[in-house]
């Protein structure tokens, strides 16, 4: 099974001896004659007596270096023994294990492109040892292709299904994935071969966790939180939610005293927001209730109450939007690109930019801190962002992107401005709207014909649109024309995975609209000789 990412390089079996790898392969092997091959030999053989009397005794040249480089990566210098190796295989082409101690030593000597190189023309040669695709896999995940280092993990596993180092690589890929029921059952595998110490059972805790297992999570955590007290707070977080999951609140809050070393202060919402997102809507309800008043005077957590209670709503309030966004916008960034694995704003203008460039005026509406604005300043003459909350607009003012920002209702700005847009994207804007049809009237007046406005949707069946216990409102592809009305006409519309969100991708689509009507023609000037 050859890696998916990178060709092996075919044997070269009549390629004369010494013949430079035709490859950028291996800075070692460049310009690497036979006359240079033996001069090297000729300086190690004079400065050590084990390779002289190797050399003596008639063992071949290729085999001699091998000895000599182990030796001197054994001793600590992992850089003189890839030259070593590199000038063995010059001399012995066709030596599969000669090429994967030599990948071994570029690797340890901080060289994994080239290591790699190396690997993948071992196991070309001989694709039968399991440890060359492991090596390959280590490899591979250090240079971050998650993808090839799967591949190889599965392939060294093929080969011997007990080799605990593959197990253990073969579950971090998958962790890595966020593909955490696969995780789960590959630390469970790894452990059983005894591979990864203590890290298989945090990882296996870990995976737990993102899969709402909570109870499995605390029971797997509280065996390693000795060894790493940087693990006590999400272990009490899972004992946490595995109690009130059965209803037992105030052993839930012991609980997770003892184990993080912490008052509770603030634990009972976070867990109400996991519990929510994980689809346990009623033991988040019996939560908010008897921990946290229900929610009453607390803007966010009342509008999220009434969400994870299914009350029809049409919109997110404004100040439950307020509070929600001024709270996140410090982590903002991090939060929604590093961990949710967000990338709408860049997803959105690949198909704009795909349909039409000549749209030189854009609004960023709901433009939080700015993620939208470097992407839509390329070939804008204008460009305004508009947000509600004032914290995420100055992380926005510090991208220096902006020609303008305003705090504003994104409604009540559409319908005031004086300003036209020939672009308005609303990157993960719309979702806290239900009915769409009061912004696409707005938008009309704030945009000309051929006007584009692009926005992201997560998406449903059935109902034009639902409120979803995340706050966030969902809707059916389908209805959108007749929300548009007469404003706008469908450009585009494209299904797609949004987010990862708990145990679960956010499925939804990137939508593109032009605004209806004629289109003025440019005016016609004409210059006349004189």
């Amino acid at each position: 099974m050859p890696p998916v990412t990178a060709r092996p390089l075919a044997p070269q079996r009549d390629a004369p001896r010494l013949a430079v790898v035709s490859t950028p392969l291996l800075r070692l092997l460049h310009g690497l004659d036979e006359a240079q091959a033996q001069a090297r030999i000729d300086i190690w053989r004079a400065s050590d007596a084990g390779f002289a009397a190797l050399l003596a005794n008639g063992e071949p040249a290729a085999a001699a270096l091998r000895r000599l480089a182990l030796a001197h990566w054994t001793r600590g210098n992992p850089r003189l023994a890839a030259v070593q190796f590199a000038t063995a295989v010059a001399l012995a082409p066709e030596a599969a294990e000669i090429w994967l101690d030599l990948g071994g030593a570029l690797r340890a000597g901080a060289e994994p492109e080239q290591a790699r190189l190396a690997f993948d023309r071992s196991l070309a040669l001989d694709p039968a040892p399991a440890r060359g695709w492991l090596a390959l896999g280590l490899v591979a995940n250090e240079l971050g292709d998650r993808i090839g280092a799967e591949t190889a993990f599965a392939a060294a596993l093929e080969r011997d299904p007990d080799l605990g180092e593959a197990a253990f690589g073969h579950a971090l890929v998958a962790f890595d994935a966020r593909r955490y029921a696969d995780a789960a059952a590959r630390f469970r595998r790894a452990r059983d071969l005894g591979a990864g110490g203590a890290f298989a059972t945090v990882g296996l805790g870990q995976s737990l966790f993102f899969l709402g297992d909570f109870a499995g999570a605390a029971d797997e955590l509280a065996a390693v939180v000795t060894l790493d007290p940087n693990l006590a707070p999400r272990a009490a977080l899972a004992r946490y939610l595995a109690c009130a999951l059965a209803g037992d609140f105030e052993t839930a809050e012991r609980r997770y005293q003892k184990i993080s070393g912490r008052a509770p202060d603030g634990v009972a919402r976070t867990a109400f927001q996991i519990l929510s997102a994980y689809g346990q809507g009623a033991a988040a309800l019996a939560l908010a209730q008897v921990k946290l008043g229900g929610g009453a005077g607390d803007p966010e957590l009342s509008y999220l109450v009434a969400a994870v209670a299914g009350e029809k709503l049409t919109r997110a309030p404004e100040n439950y939007l307020v509070a929600h966004f001024d709270a996140f916008a410090e982590d903002f960034d991090a939060q929604l690109v590093g961990v949710l694995g967000y990338r709408g704003p860049d997803e959105l203008m690949d198909i704009v930019e795909s349909l039409r460039r000549d749209l030189p005026r854009a609004l960023d509406l709901g433009c939080g801190t700015g993620l939208a604005g470097p992407r839509l300043r390329q070939e804008r003459r204008r460009l305004v962002g508009v947000d509600l909350s004032s914290k995420m607009l100055a992380k926005a003012a510090e991208r220096g992107v902006y020609d303008e920002l305003i705090e504003a209702e994104l409604l009540s700005y559409l319908r005031s401005t004086s300003e036209r847009f020939d672009l308005v994207l609303a990157a993960d804007t719309l979702v806290y709207l239900g009915d769409l049809a009061p912004f696409f009237a707005a938008a009309a007046r704030a945009t000309v014909a051929g006007s584009l406005i692009a926005f992201n949707i997560e998406t449903l069946e059935g109902a034009p649109y639902r409120l979803q216990p995340s706050g966030r409102f969902a809707h059916n592809p389908l209805a959108l024309p007749q929300m548009a009305g007469p404003w706008f006409r469908m450009k585009a519309s494209l299904r797609a995975t949004l987010r990862s969100e708990a145990d679960r991708k956010v499925e939804g689509a990137y939508v593109i609209m032009e605004r209806r009507g004629t289109r003025r023609p440019p005016a016609v000037r004409s210059i006349r000789a004189a």
